[in-house]
C-alpha cells in the first residue's frame, strides 16, 4: 500500500512539473517588450539631456554681428572677427595670467529691420537685440556679448557685460584687407570696451579716486588699457598696453573693494569668465 502511494505522490509531483506554463500572446509578448525599449530610449534621452544641461559651458564671450536694415554683411568678416577676438584673448592673458572662454562658433550673425542708429541706441536697453534675441544667451548662460553694428560710427562702448567697438570696426577691417600684421595697431578699443563689460571704469576717472577711498594710492598712471579715451592719443601696439595690479586685482578677486566696480552684482564677476589658461 505505502508503495502505491509513493508512486501516485511522484506521478502528482512529475505531473505539476511538466505541466505546460501559459504563454503570453505572440502580440502582447511585443507589445511589452516594445513597451520596455521605448522607456529605456525615453529615459536615455533625458540623461542624455540632463548630462548636456550639467557641462554647458557659460561665461563665455561671443560676438554677435549685427546687419541694420538695408546693411549687408563684409567679405570674410567671420575671419577677420575670430583673428581680433584670438589677439584680444591673448592679450588679457598675458596681463592677467587667464584669459576667457570664445563662445564656439564664436559668430552669430543677425538681420535686423532697424537702422543703425535705432540699434546702438537700444543696445544696452531692455528692448534692444541682446536683451530680448539674445536673452537666452545674455541671461540663462551668462554671456559676455560683444556686438559689432555694421555702419556704426559711434564710439565704442561698455558696460553690463555688453561691449561695442562703434566705428573702430570699420578701422579694424580695413587695415586688415591692407595690411594684416598691421592689425594689432587697431585693438585697443576692444580691450578697452571689455574692461568696461567686465566692470572696470576708467583709472583717472572712476578707479583711482574710488580706491582713494580706501586708502590704496595708485601713484603715476602707466600706459594702461582703462585710461580715458582723452588720454590715449594715438592707439598703437594692442599688448604695449597694460592693467594695473590694482585692476587686475578687481576683475580676479570678487572680495577686493567690489564698491570699485562699475555695476556690482547685477551681473556676474569678471572673475567667473577669466578663468582660461592657454597653452605656453
Amino acid at each position: 500500500m505505502k508503495k502505491i502511494i509513493l508512486l501516485i505522490s511522484l506521478l502528482l509531483i512529475t505531473t505539476a512539473w511538466t505541466s505546460p506554463v501559459p504563454e503570453i500572446p505572440e502580440t502582447e509578448h511585443r507589445s511589452a517588450i516594445g513597451i520596455f525599449n521605448d522607456s529605456l530610449n525615453n529615459f536615455d534621452q533625458e540623461l542624455q539631456k540632463e548630462k548636456l544641461s550639467i557641462n554647458k559651458p557659460k561665461y563665455l564671450v561671443q560676438v554677435v554681428y549685427i546687419l541694420p536694415r538695408g546693411a549687408t554683411a563684409r567679405p570674410q568678416y567671420k575671419k577677420i572677427i575670430k583673428k581680433i577676438f584670438t589677439h584680444i584673448q591673448r592679450h588679457y592673458y598675458e596681463q592677467l595670467g587667464v584669459t576667457f572662454e570664445l563662445k564656439d562658433p564664436l559668430i552669430r550673425t543677425i538681420f535686423s529691420p532697424l537702422n543703425v542708429t535705432e540699434i546702438v541706441d537700444s543696445l544696452f536697453k531692455s528692448k534692444g537685440i541682446i536683451k530680448t534675441k539674445l536673452s537666452s544667451d545674455y541671461y540663462d548662460d551668462r554671456n559676455l556679448i560683444f556686438s559689432i553694428v555694421e555702419g556704426d560710427n559711434t564710439l565704442g562702448r561698455g558696460a553690463i557685460n555688453i561691449a561695442k567697438p562703434g566705428f573702430v570696426w570699420n578701422w579694424s577691417y580695413e587695415t586688415y584687407k591692407k595690411d594684416p600684421e598691421e592689425l594689432v595697431n587697431t585693438l585697443m578699443v576692444y580691450s578697452h570696451e571689455m574692461g568696461h563689460a567686465f566692470g572696470l571704469g576708467h583709472t583717472r576717472e572712476y578707479t583711482v579716486p574710488c580706491l582713494a577711498r580706501h586708502g590704496v594710492n595708485i601713484g603715476k598712471l602707466p600706459k594702461a588699457i582703462m585710461r580715458s579715451g582723452g588720454d590715449n592719443k594715438t592707439y598703437g601696439f594692442v599688448f604695449n598696453y597694460s592693467f594695473l595690479d590694482e585692476e587686475k586685482k578687481l576683475l580676479l578677486d570678487q572680495n577686493y573693494y567690489p564698491d570699485c566696480r562699475l555695476y556690482g552684482k547685477s551681473r556676474p564677476h569678471s572673475a567667473h569668465f577669466l578663468r582660461i589658461k592657454l597653452p605656453k
